[in-house]
């Protein structure tokens, strides 16, 4: 087969979020199940990753020996990294295997979230003033805007939800989801937010919305609590589907 170096887009917001190893190394079994990358391909250099995935090279070179201890890719010295010839059996398990370890991860998150997010929603809806309201507003417009066209909007959707720690009152539940932004970002990722998980997550964000238009902090806690389990379902689903096509 013939060696050949794949380029690997960046789209917007993807790993500009927080992801570090985990999601690089989820990012390249993707590949794999996708048939973007094939046995015997050279990967982009440690650098070219880190620059287009916006992490550091320590991220990528953990994700890389992550993989080559799976027996997925081998690095040669003076040459680069490859996909290794693999009997194609081993190659799929190990994907498999690596899938559902980040599938089990993706839930524990979303769970996480569900315990801390919908209180905050509560509150927020209790002690929002005009101007925060005035923001999410003017943020669920650009993340329309951008669902609209079809184009990432994580920067929007992560913005929402820290207008809405902000909108808390709490200087320290706003504190606590900064610290925490790397962990949650993990269930953002671009590969992970299809255009129907767009869409719902918008029509999650207008409900909220309209929960604390209406100062409803009951509604507001519920509408955040379908919000997520609309997001992790869609999520899941879409991590199921990439299993399937291994």
């Amino acid at each position: 087969m013939t060696k050949k170096e794949i380029g690997l887009t960046n789209s917007a917001g993807d790993l500009a979020t927080g992801p570090r190893y985990r999601e690089i190394t989820a990012r390249i079994r993707e590949m794999l199940a996708n048939g973007t990358l094939c046995a015997g391909d050279k990967i982009p250099s440690e650098r070219s990753l880190a620059e287009r995935f916006r992490v550091s090279r320590n991220s990528v070179r953990e994700a890389i020996r992550t993989l080559a201890e799976q027996g997925i890719l081998e690095t040669r010295r003076g040459d680069g990294t490859y996909v290794r010839e693999s009997d194609g059996e081993r190659l799929a398990a190990a994907f498999v295997a690596g899938l559902e370890a980040q599938r089990h991860r993706i839930g524990d998150i979303f769970q996480f979230r569900r315990m801390i997010e919908p209180p905050i929603a509560a509150l927020a809806a209790r002690n929002v003033n005009k101007e925060q309201l005035d923001r999410l507003k003017v943020l669920v417009c650009d993340q329309h805007q951008c669902v609209l066209a079809d184009r990432d909007d994580t920067d929007f959707d992560v913005a929402f939800h820290r207008e809405l720690a902000r909108a808390s009152g709490n200087r320290v539940v706003e504190e606590a989801l900064n610290a925490l932004h790397e962990l949650l970002a993990e269930t953002r990722s671009g590969f992970l937010r299809p255009l129907e998980r767009r869409e719902s997550a918008l029509r999650g964000h207008m409900r909220i919305l309209m929960a604390l238009e209406n100062g409803d902090g009951e509604a507001a806690s519920q509408a955040m609590r379908e919000h997520l389990q609309r997001a992790e379902a869609a999520a899941l689903s879409r991590k199921s589907s990439s299993t399937d096509k291994g």
